[in-house]
């Protein structure tokens, strides 16, 4: 499946609206709505069928995993900090998930999202890795001591999962962002935010040249 390219101007399709040429008046003081009065949400279908609506979902998933088993440990070690990592990157990747899911990343148009995903799968995979470390020390250190034992293995191994999974959406992302994989170099595929595509850059267009003039003008009569 190809990862669609970010682009600023693309909106979706709205959903019809029902069609009622006779509507029933409404009675004086009852709140009934007519169809034109109901507010449709657009849903991001383009983006719900994409390999980055996967990741984020198994992103969450395994993210309230995470926090979840760190929450049964919290006080040993420094499980408070990696529980703030966790919980913290999992409420984030809600907000992101809704605001792809239904479009508002058209309406909060003052957001570059193409760079906001980038630069947010980039700071999550370096913390989440960074806790993944710190809760496998702490594990080592004291899973013969607590009842808990098995919360940190099940927090060890959903953190390093995490880590993988926000590590792939940095490469998906910089694919919607730049139109082309991280490993590809400039010349084969233009990026989405240059001014020229490929096919302009190899043919310019042609140079304008000025007519002649249909006669010299020294040879204009004087009257």
């Amino acid at each position: 499946m190809d990862e669609p390219v970010y682009d600023p101007a693309y909106t979706p399709s709205q959903p019809p609206q029902a069609q009622n040429p006779d509507p029933a008046p409404a009675a004086h003081g009852q709140g009934d709505q007519t169809p034109a009065d109901i507010v449709y949400l657009p849903v991001n279908m383009r983006f719900l069928k994409s390999i980055s609506c996967a990741l984020k979902i198994f992103e969450l998933l395994f993210g309230l995993i995470s926090w979840s088993c760190v929450a049964c440990c919290l006080g040993i070690g420094a499980n408070v900090w990696v529980f703030l990592v966790a919980f913290l990157i999992w409420l984030y990747a809600i907000a992101n998930f809704v605001v792809f899911t239904f479009c508002l990343d058209r309406k909060l148009s003052f957001v570059h999202w193409g760079w906001e995903e980038l630069i947010f799968n980039s700071v999550a995979a370096v913390l989440i890795l960074s806790a993944a470390i710190t809760e496998s020390v702490v594990a080592s250190d004291y899973y013969y001591y607590y009842s808990a034992g098995s919360a940190f293995v099940a927090s060890c191994v959903f953190l390093w999962f995490n880590t993988i999974l926000y590590s792939a959406g940095i490469v998906f992302s910089f694919r919607k962002l730049k139109g082309r994989w991280p490993w590809e170099g400039h010349s084969t595929t233009a990026g989405a935010g240059s001014s020229w595509s490929t096919e302009q850059q190899s043919h310019p267009p042609p140079t304008t040249v000025e007519a002649p003039p249909a006669y010299p003008t020294d040879d204009v009569a004087k009257y």
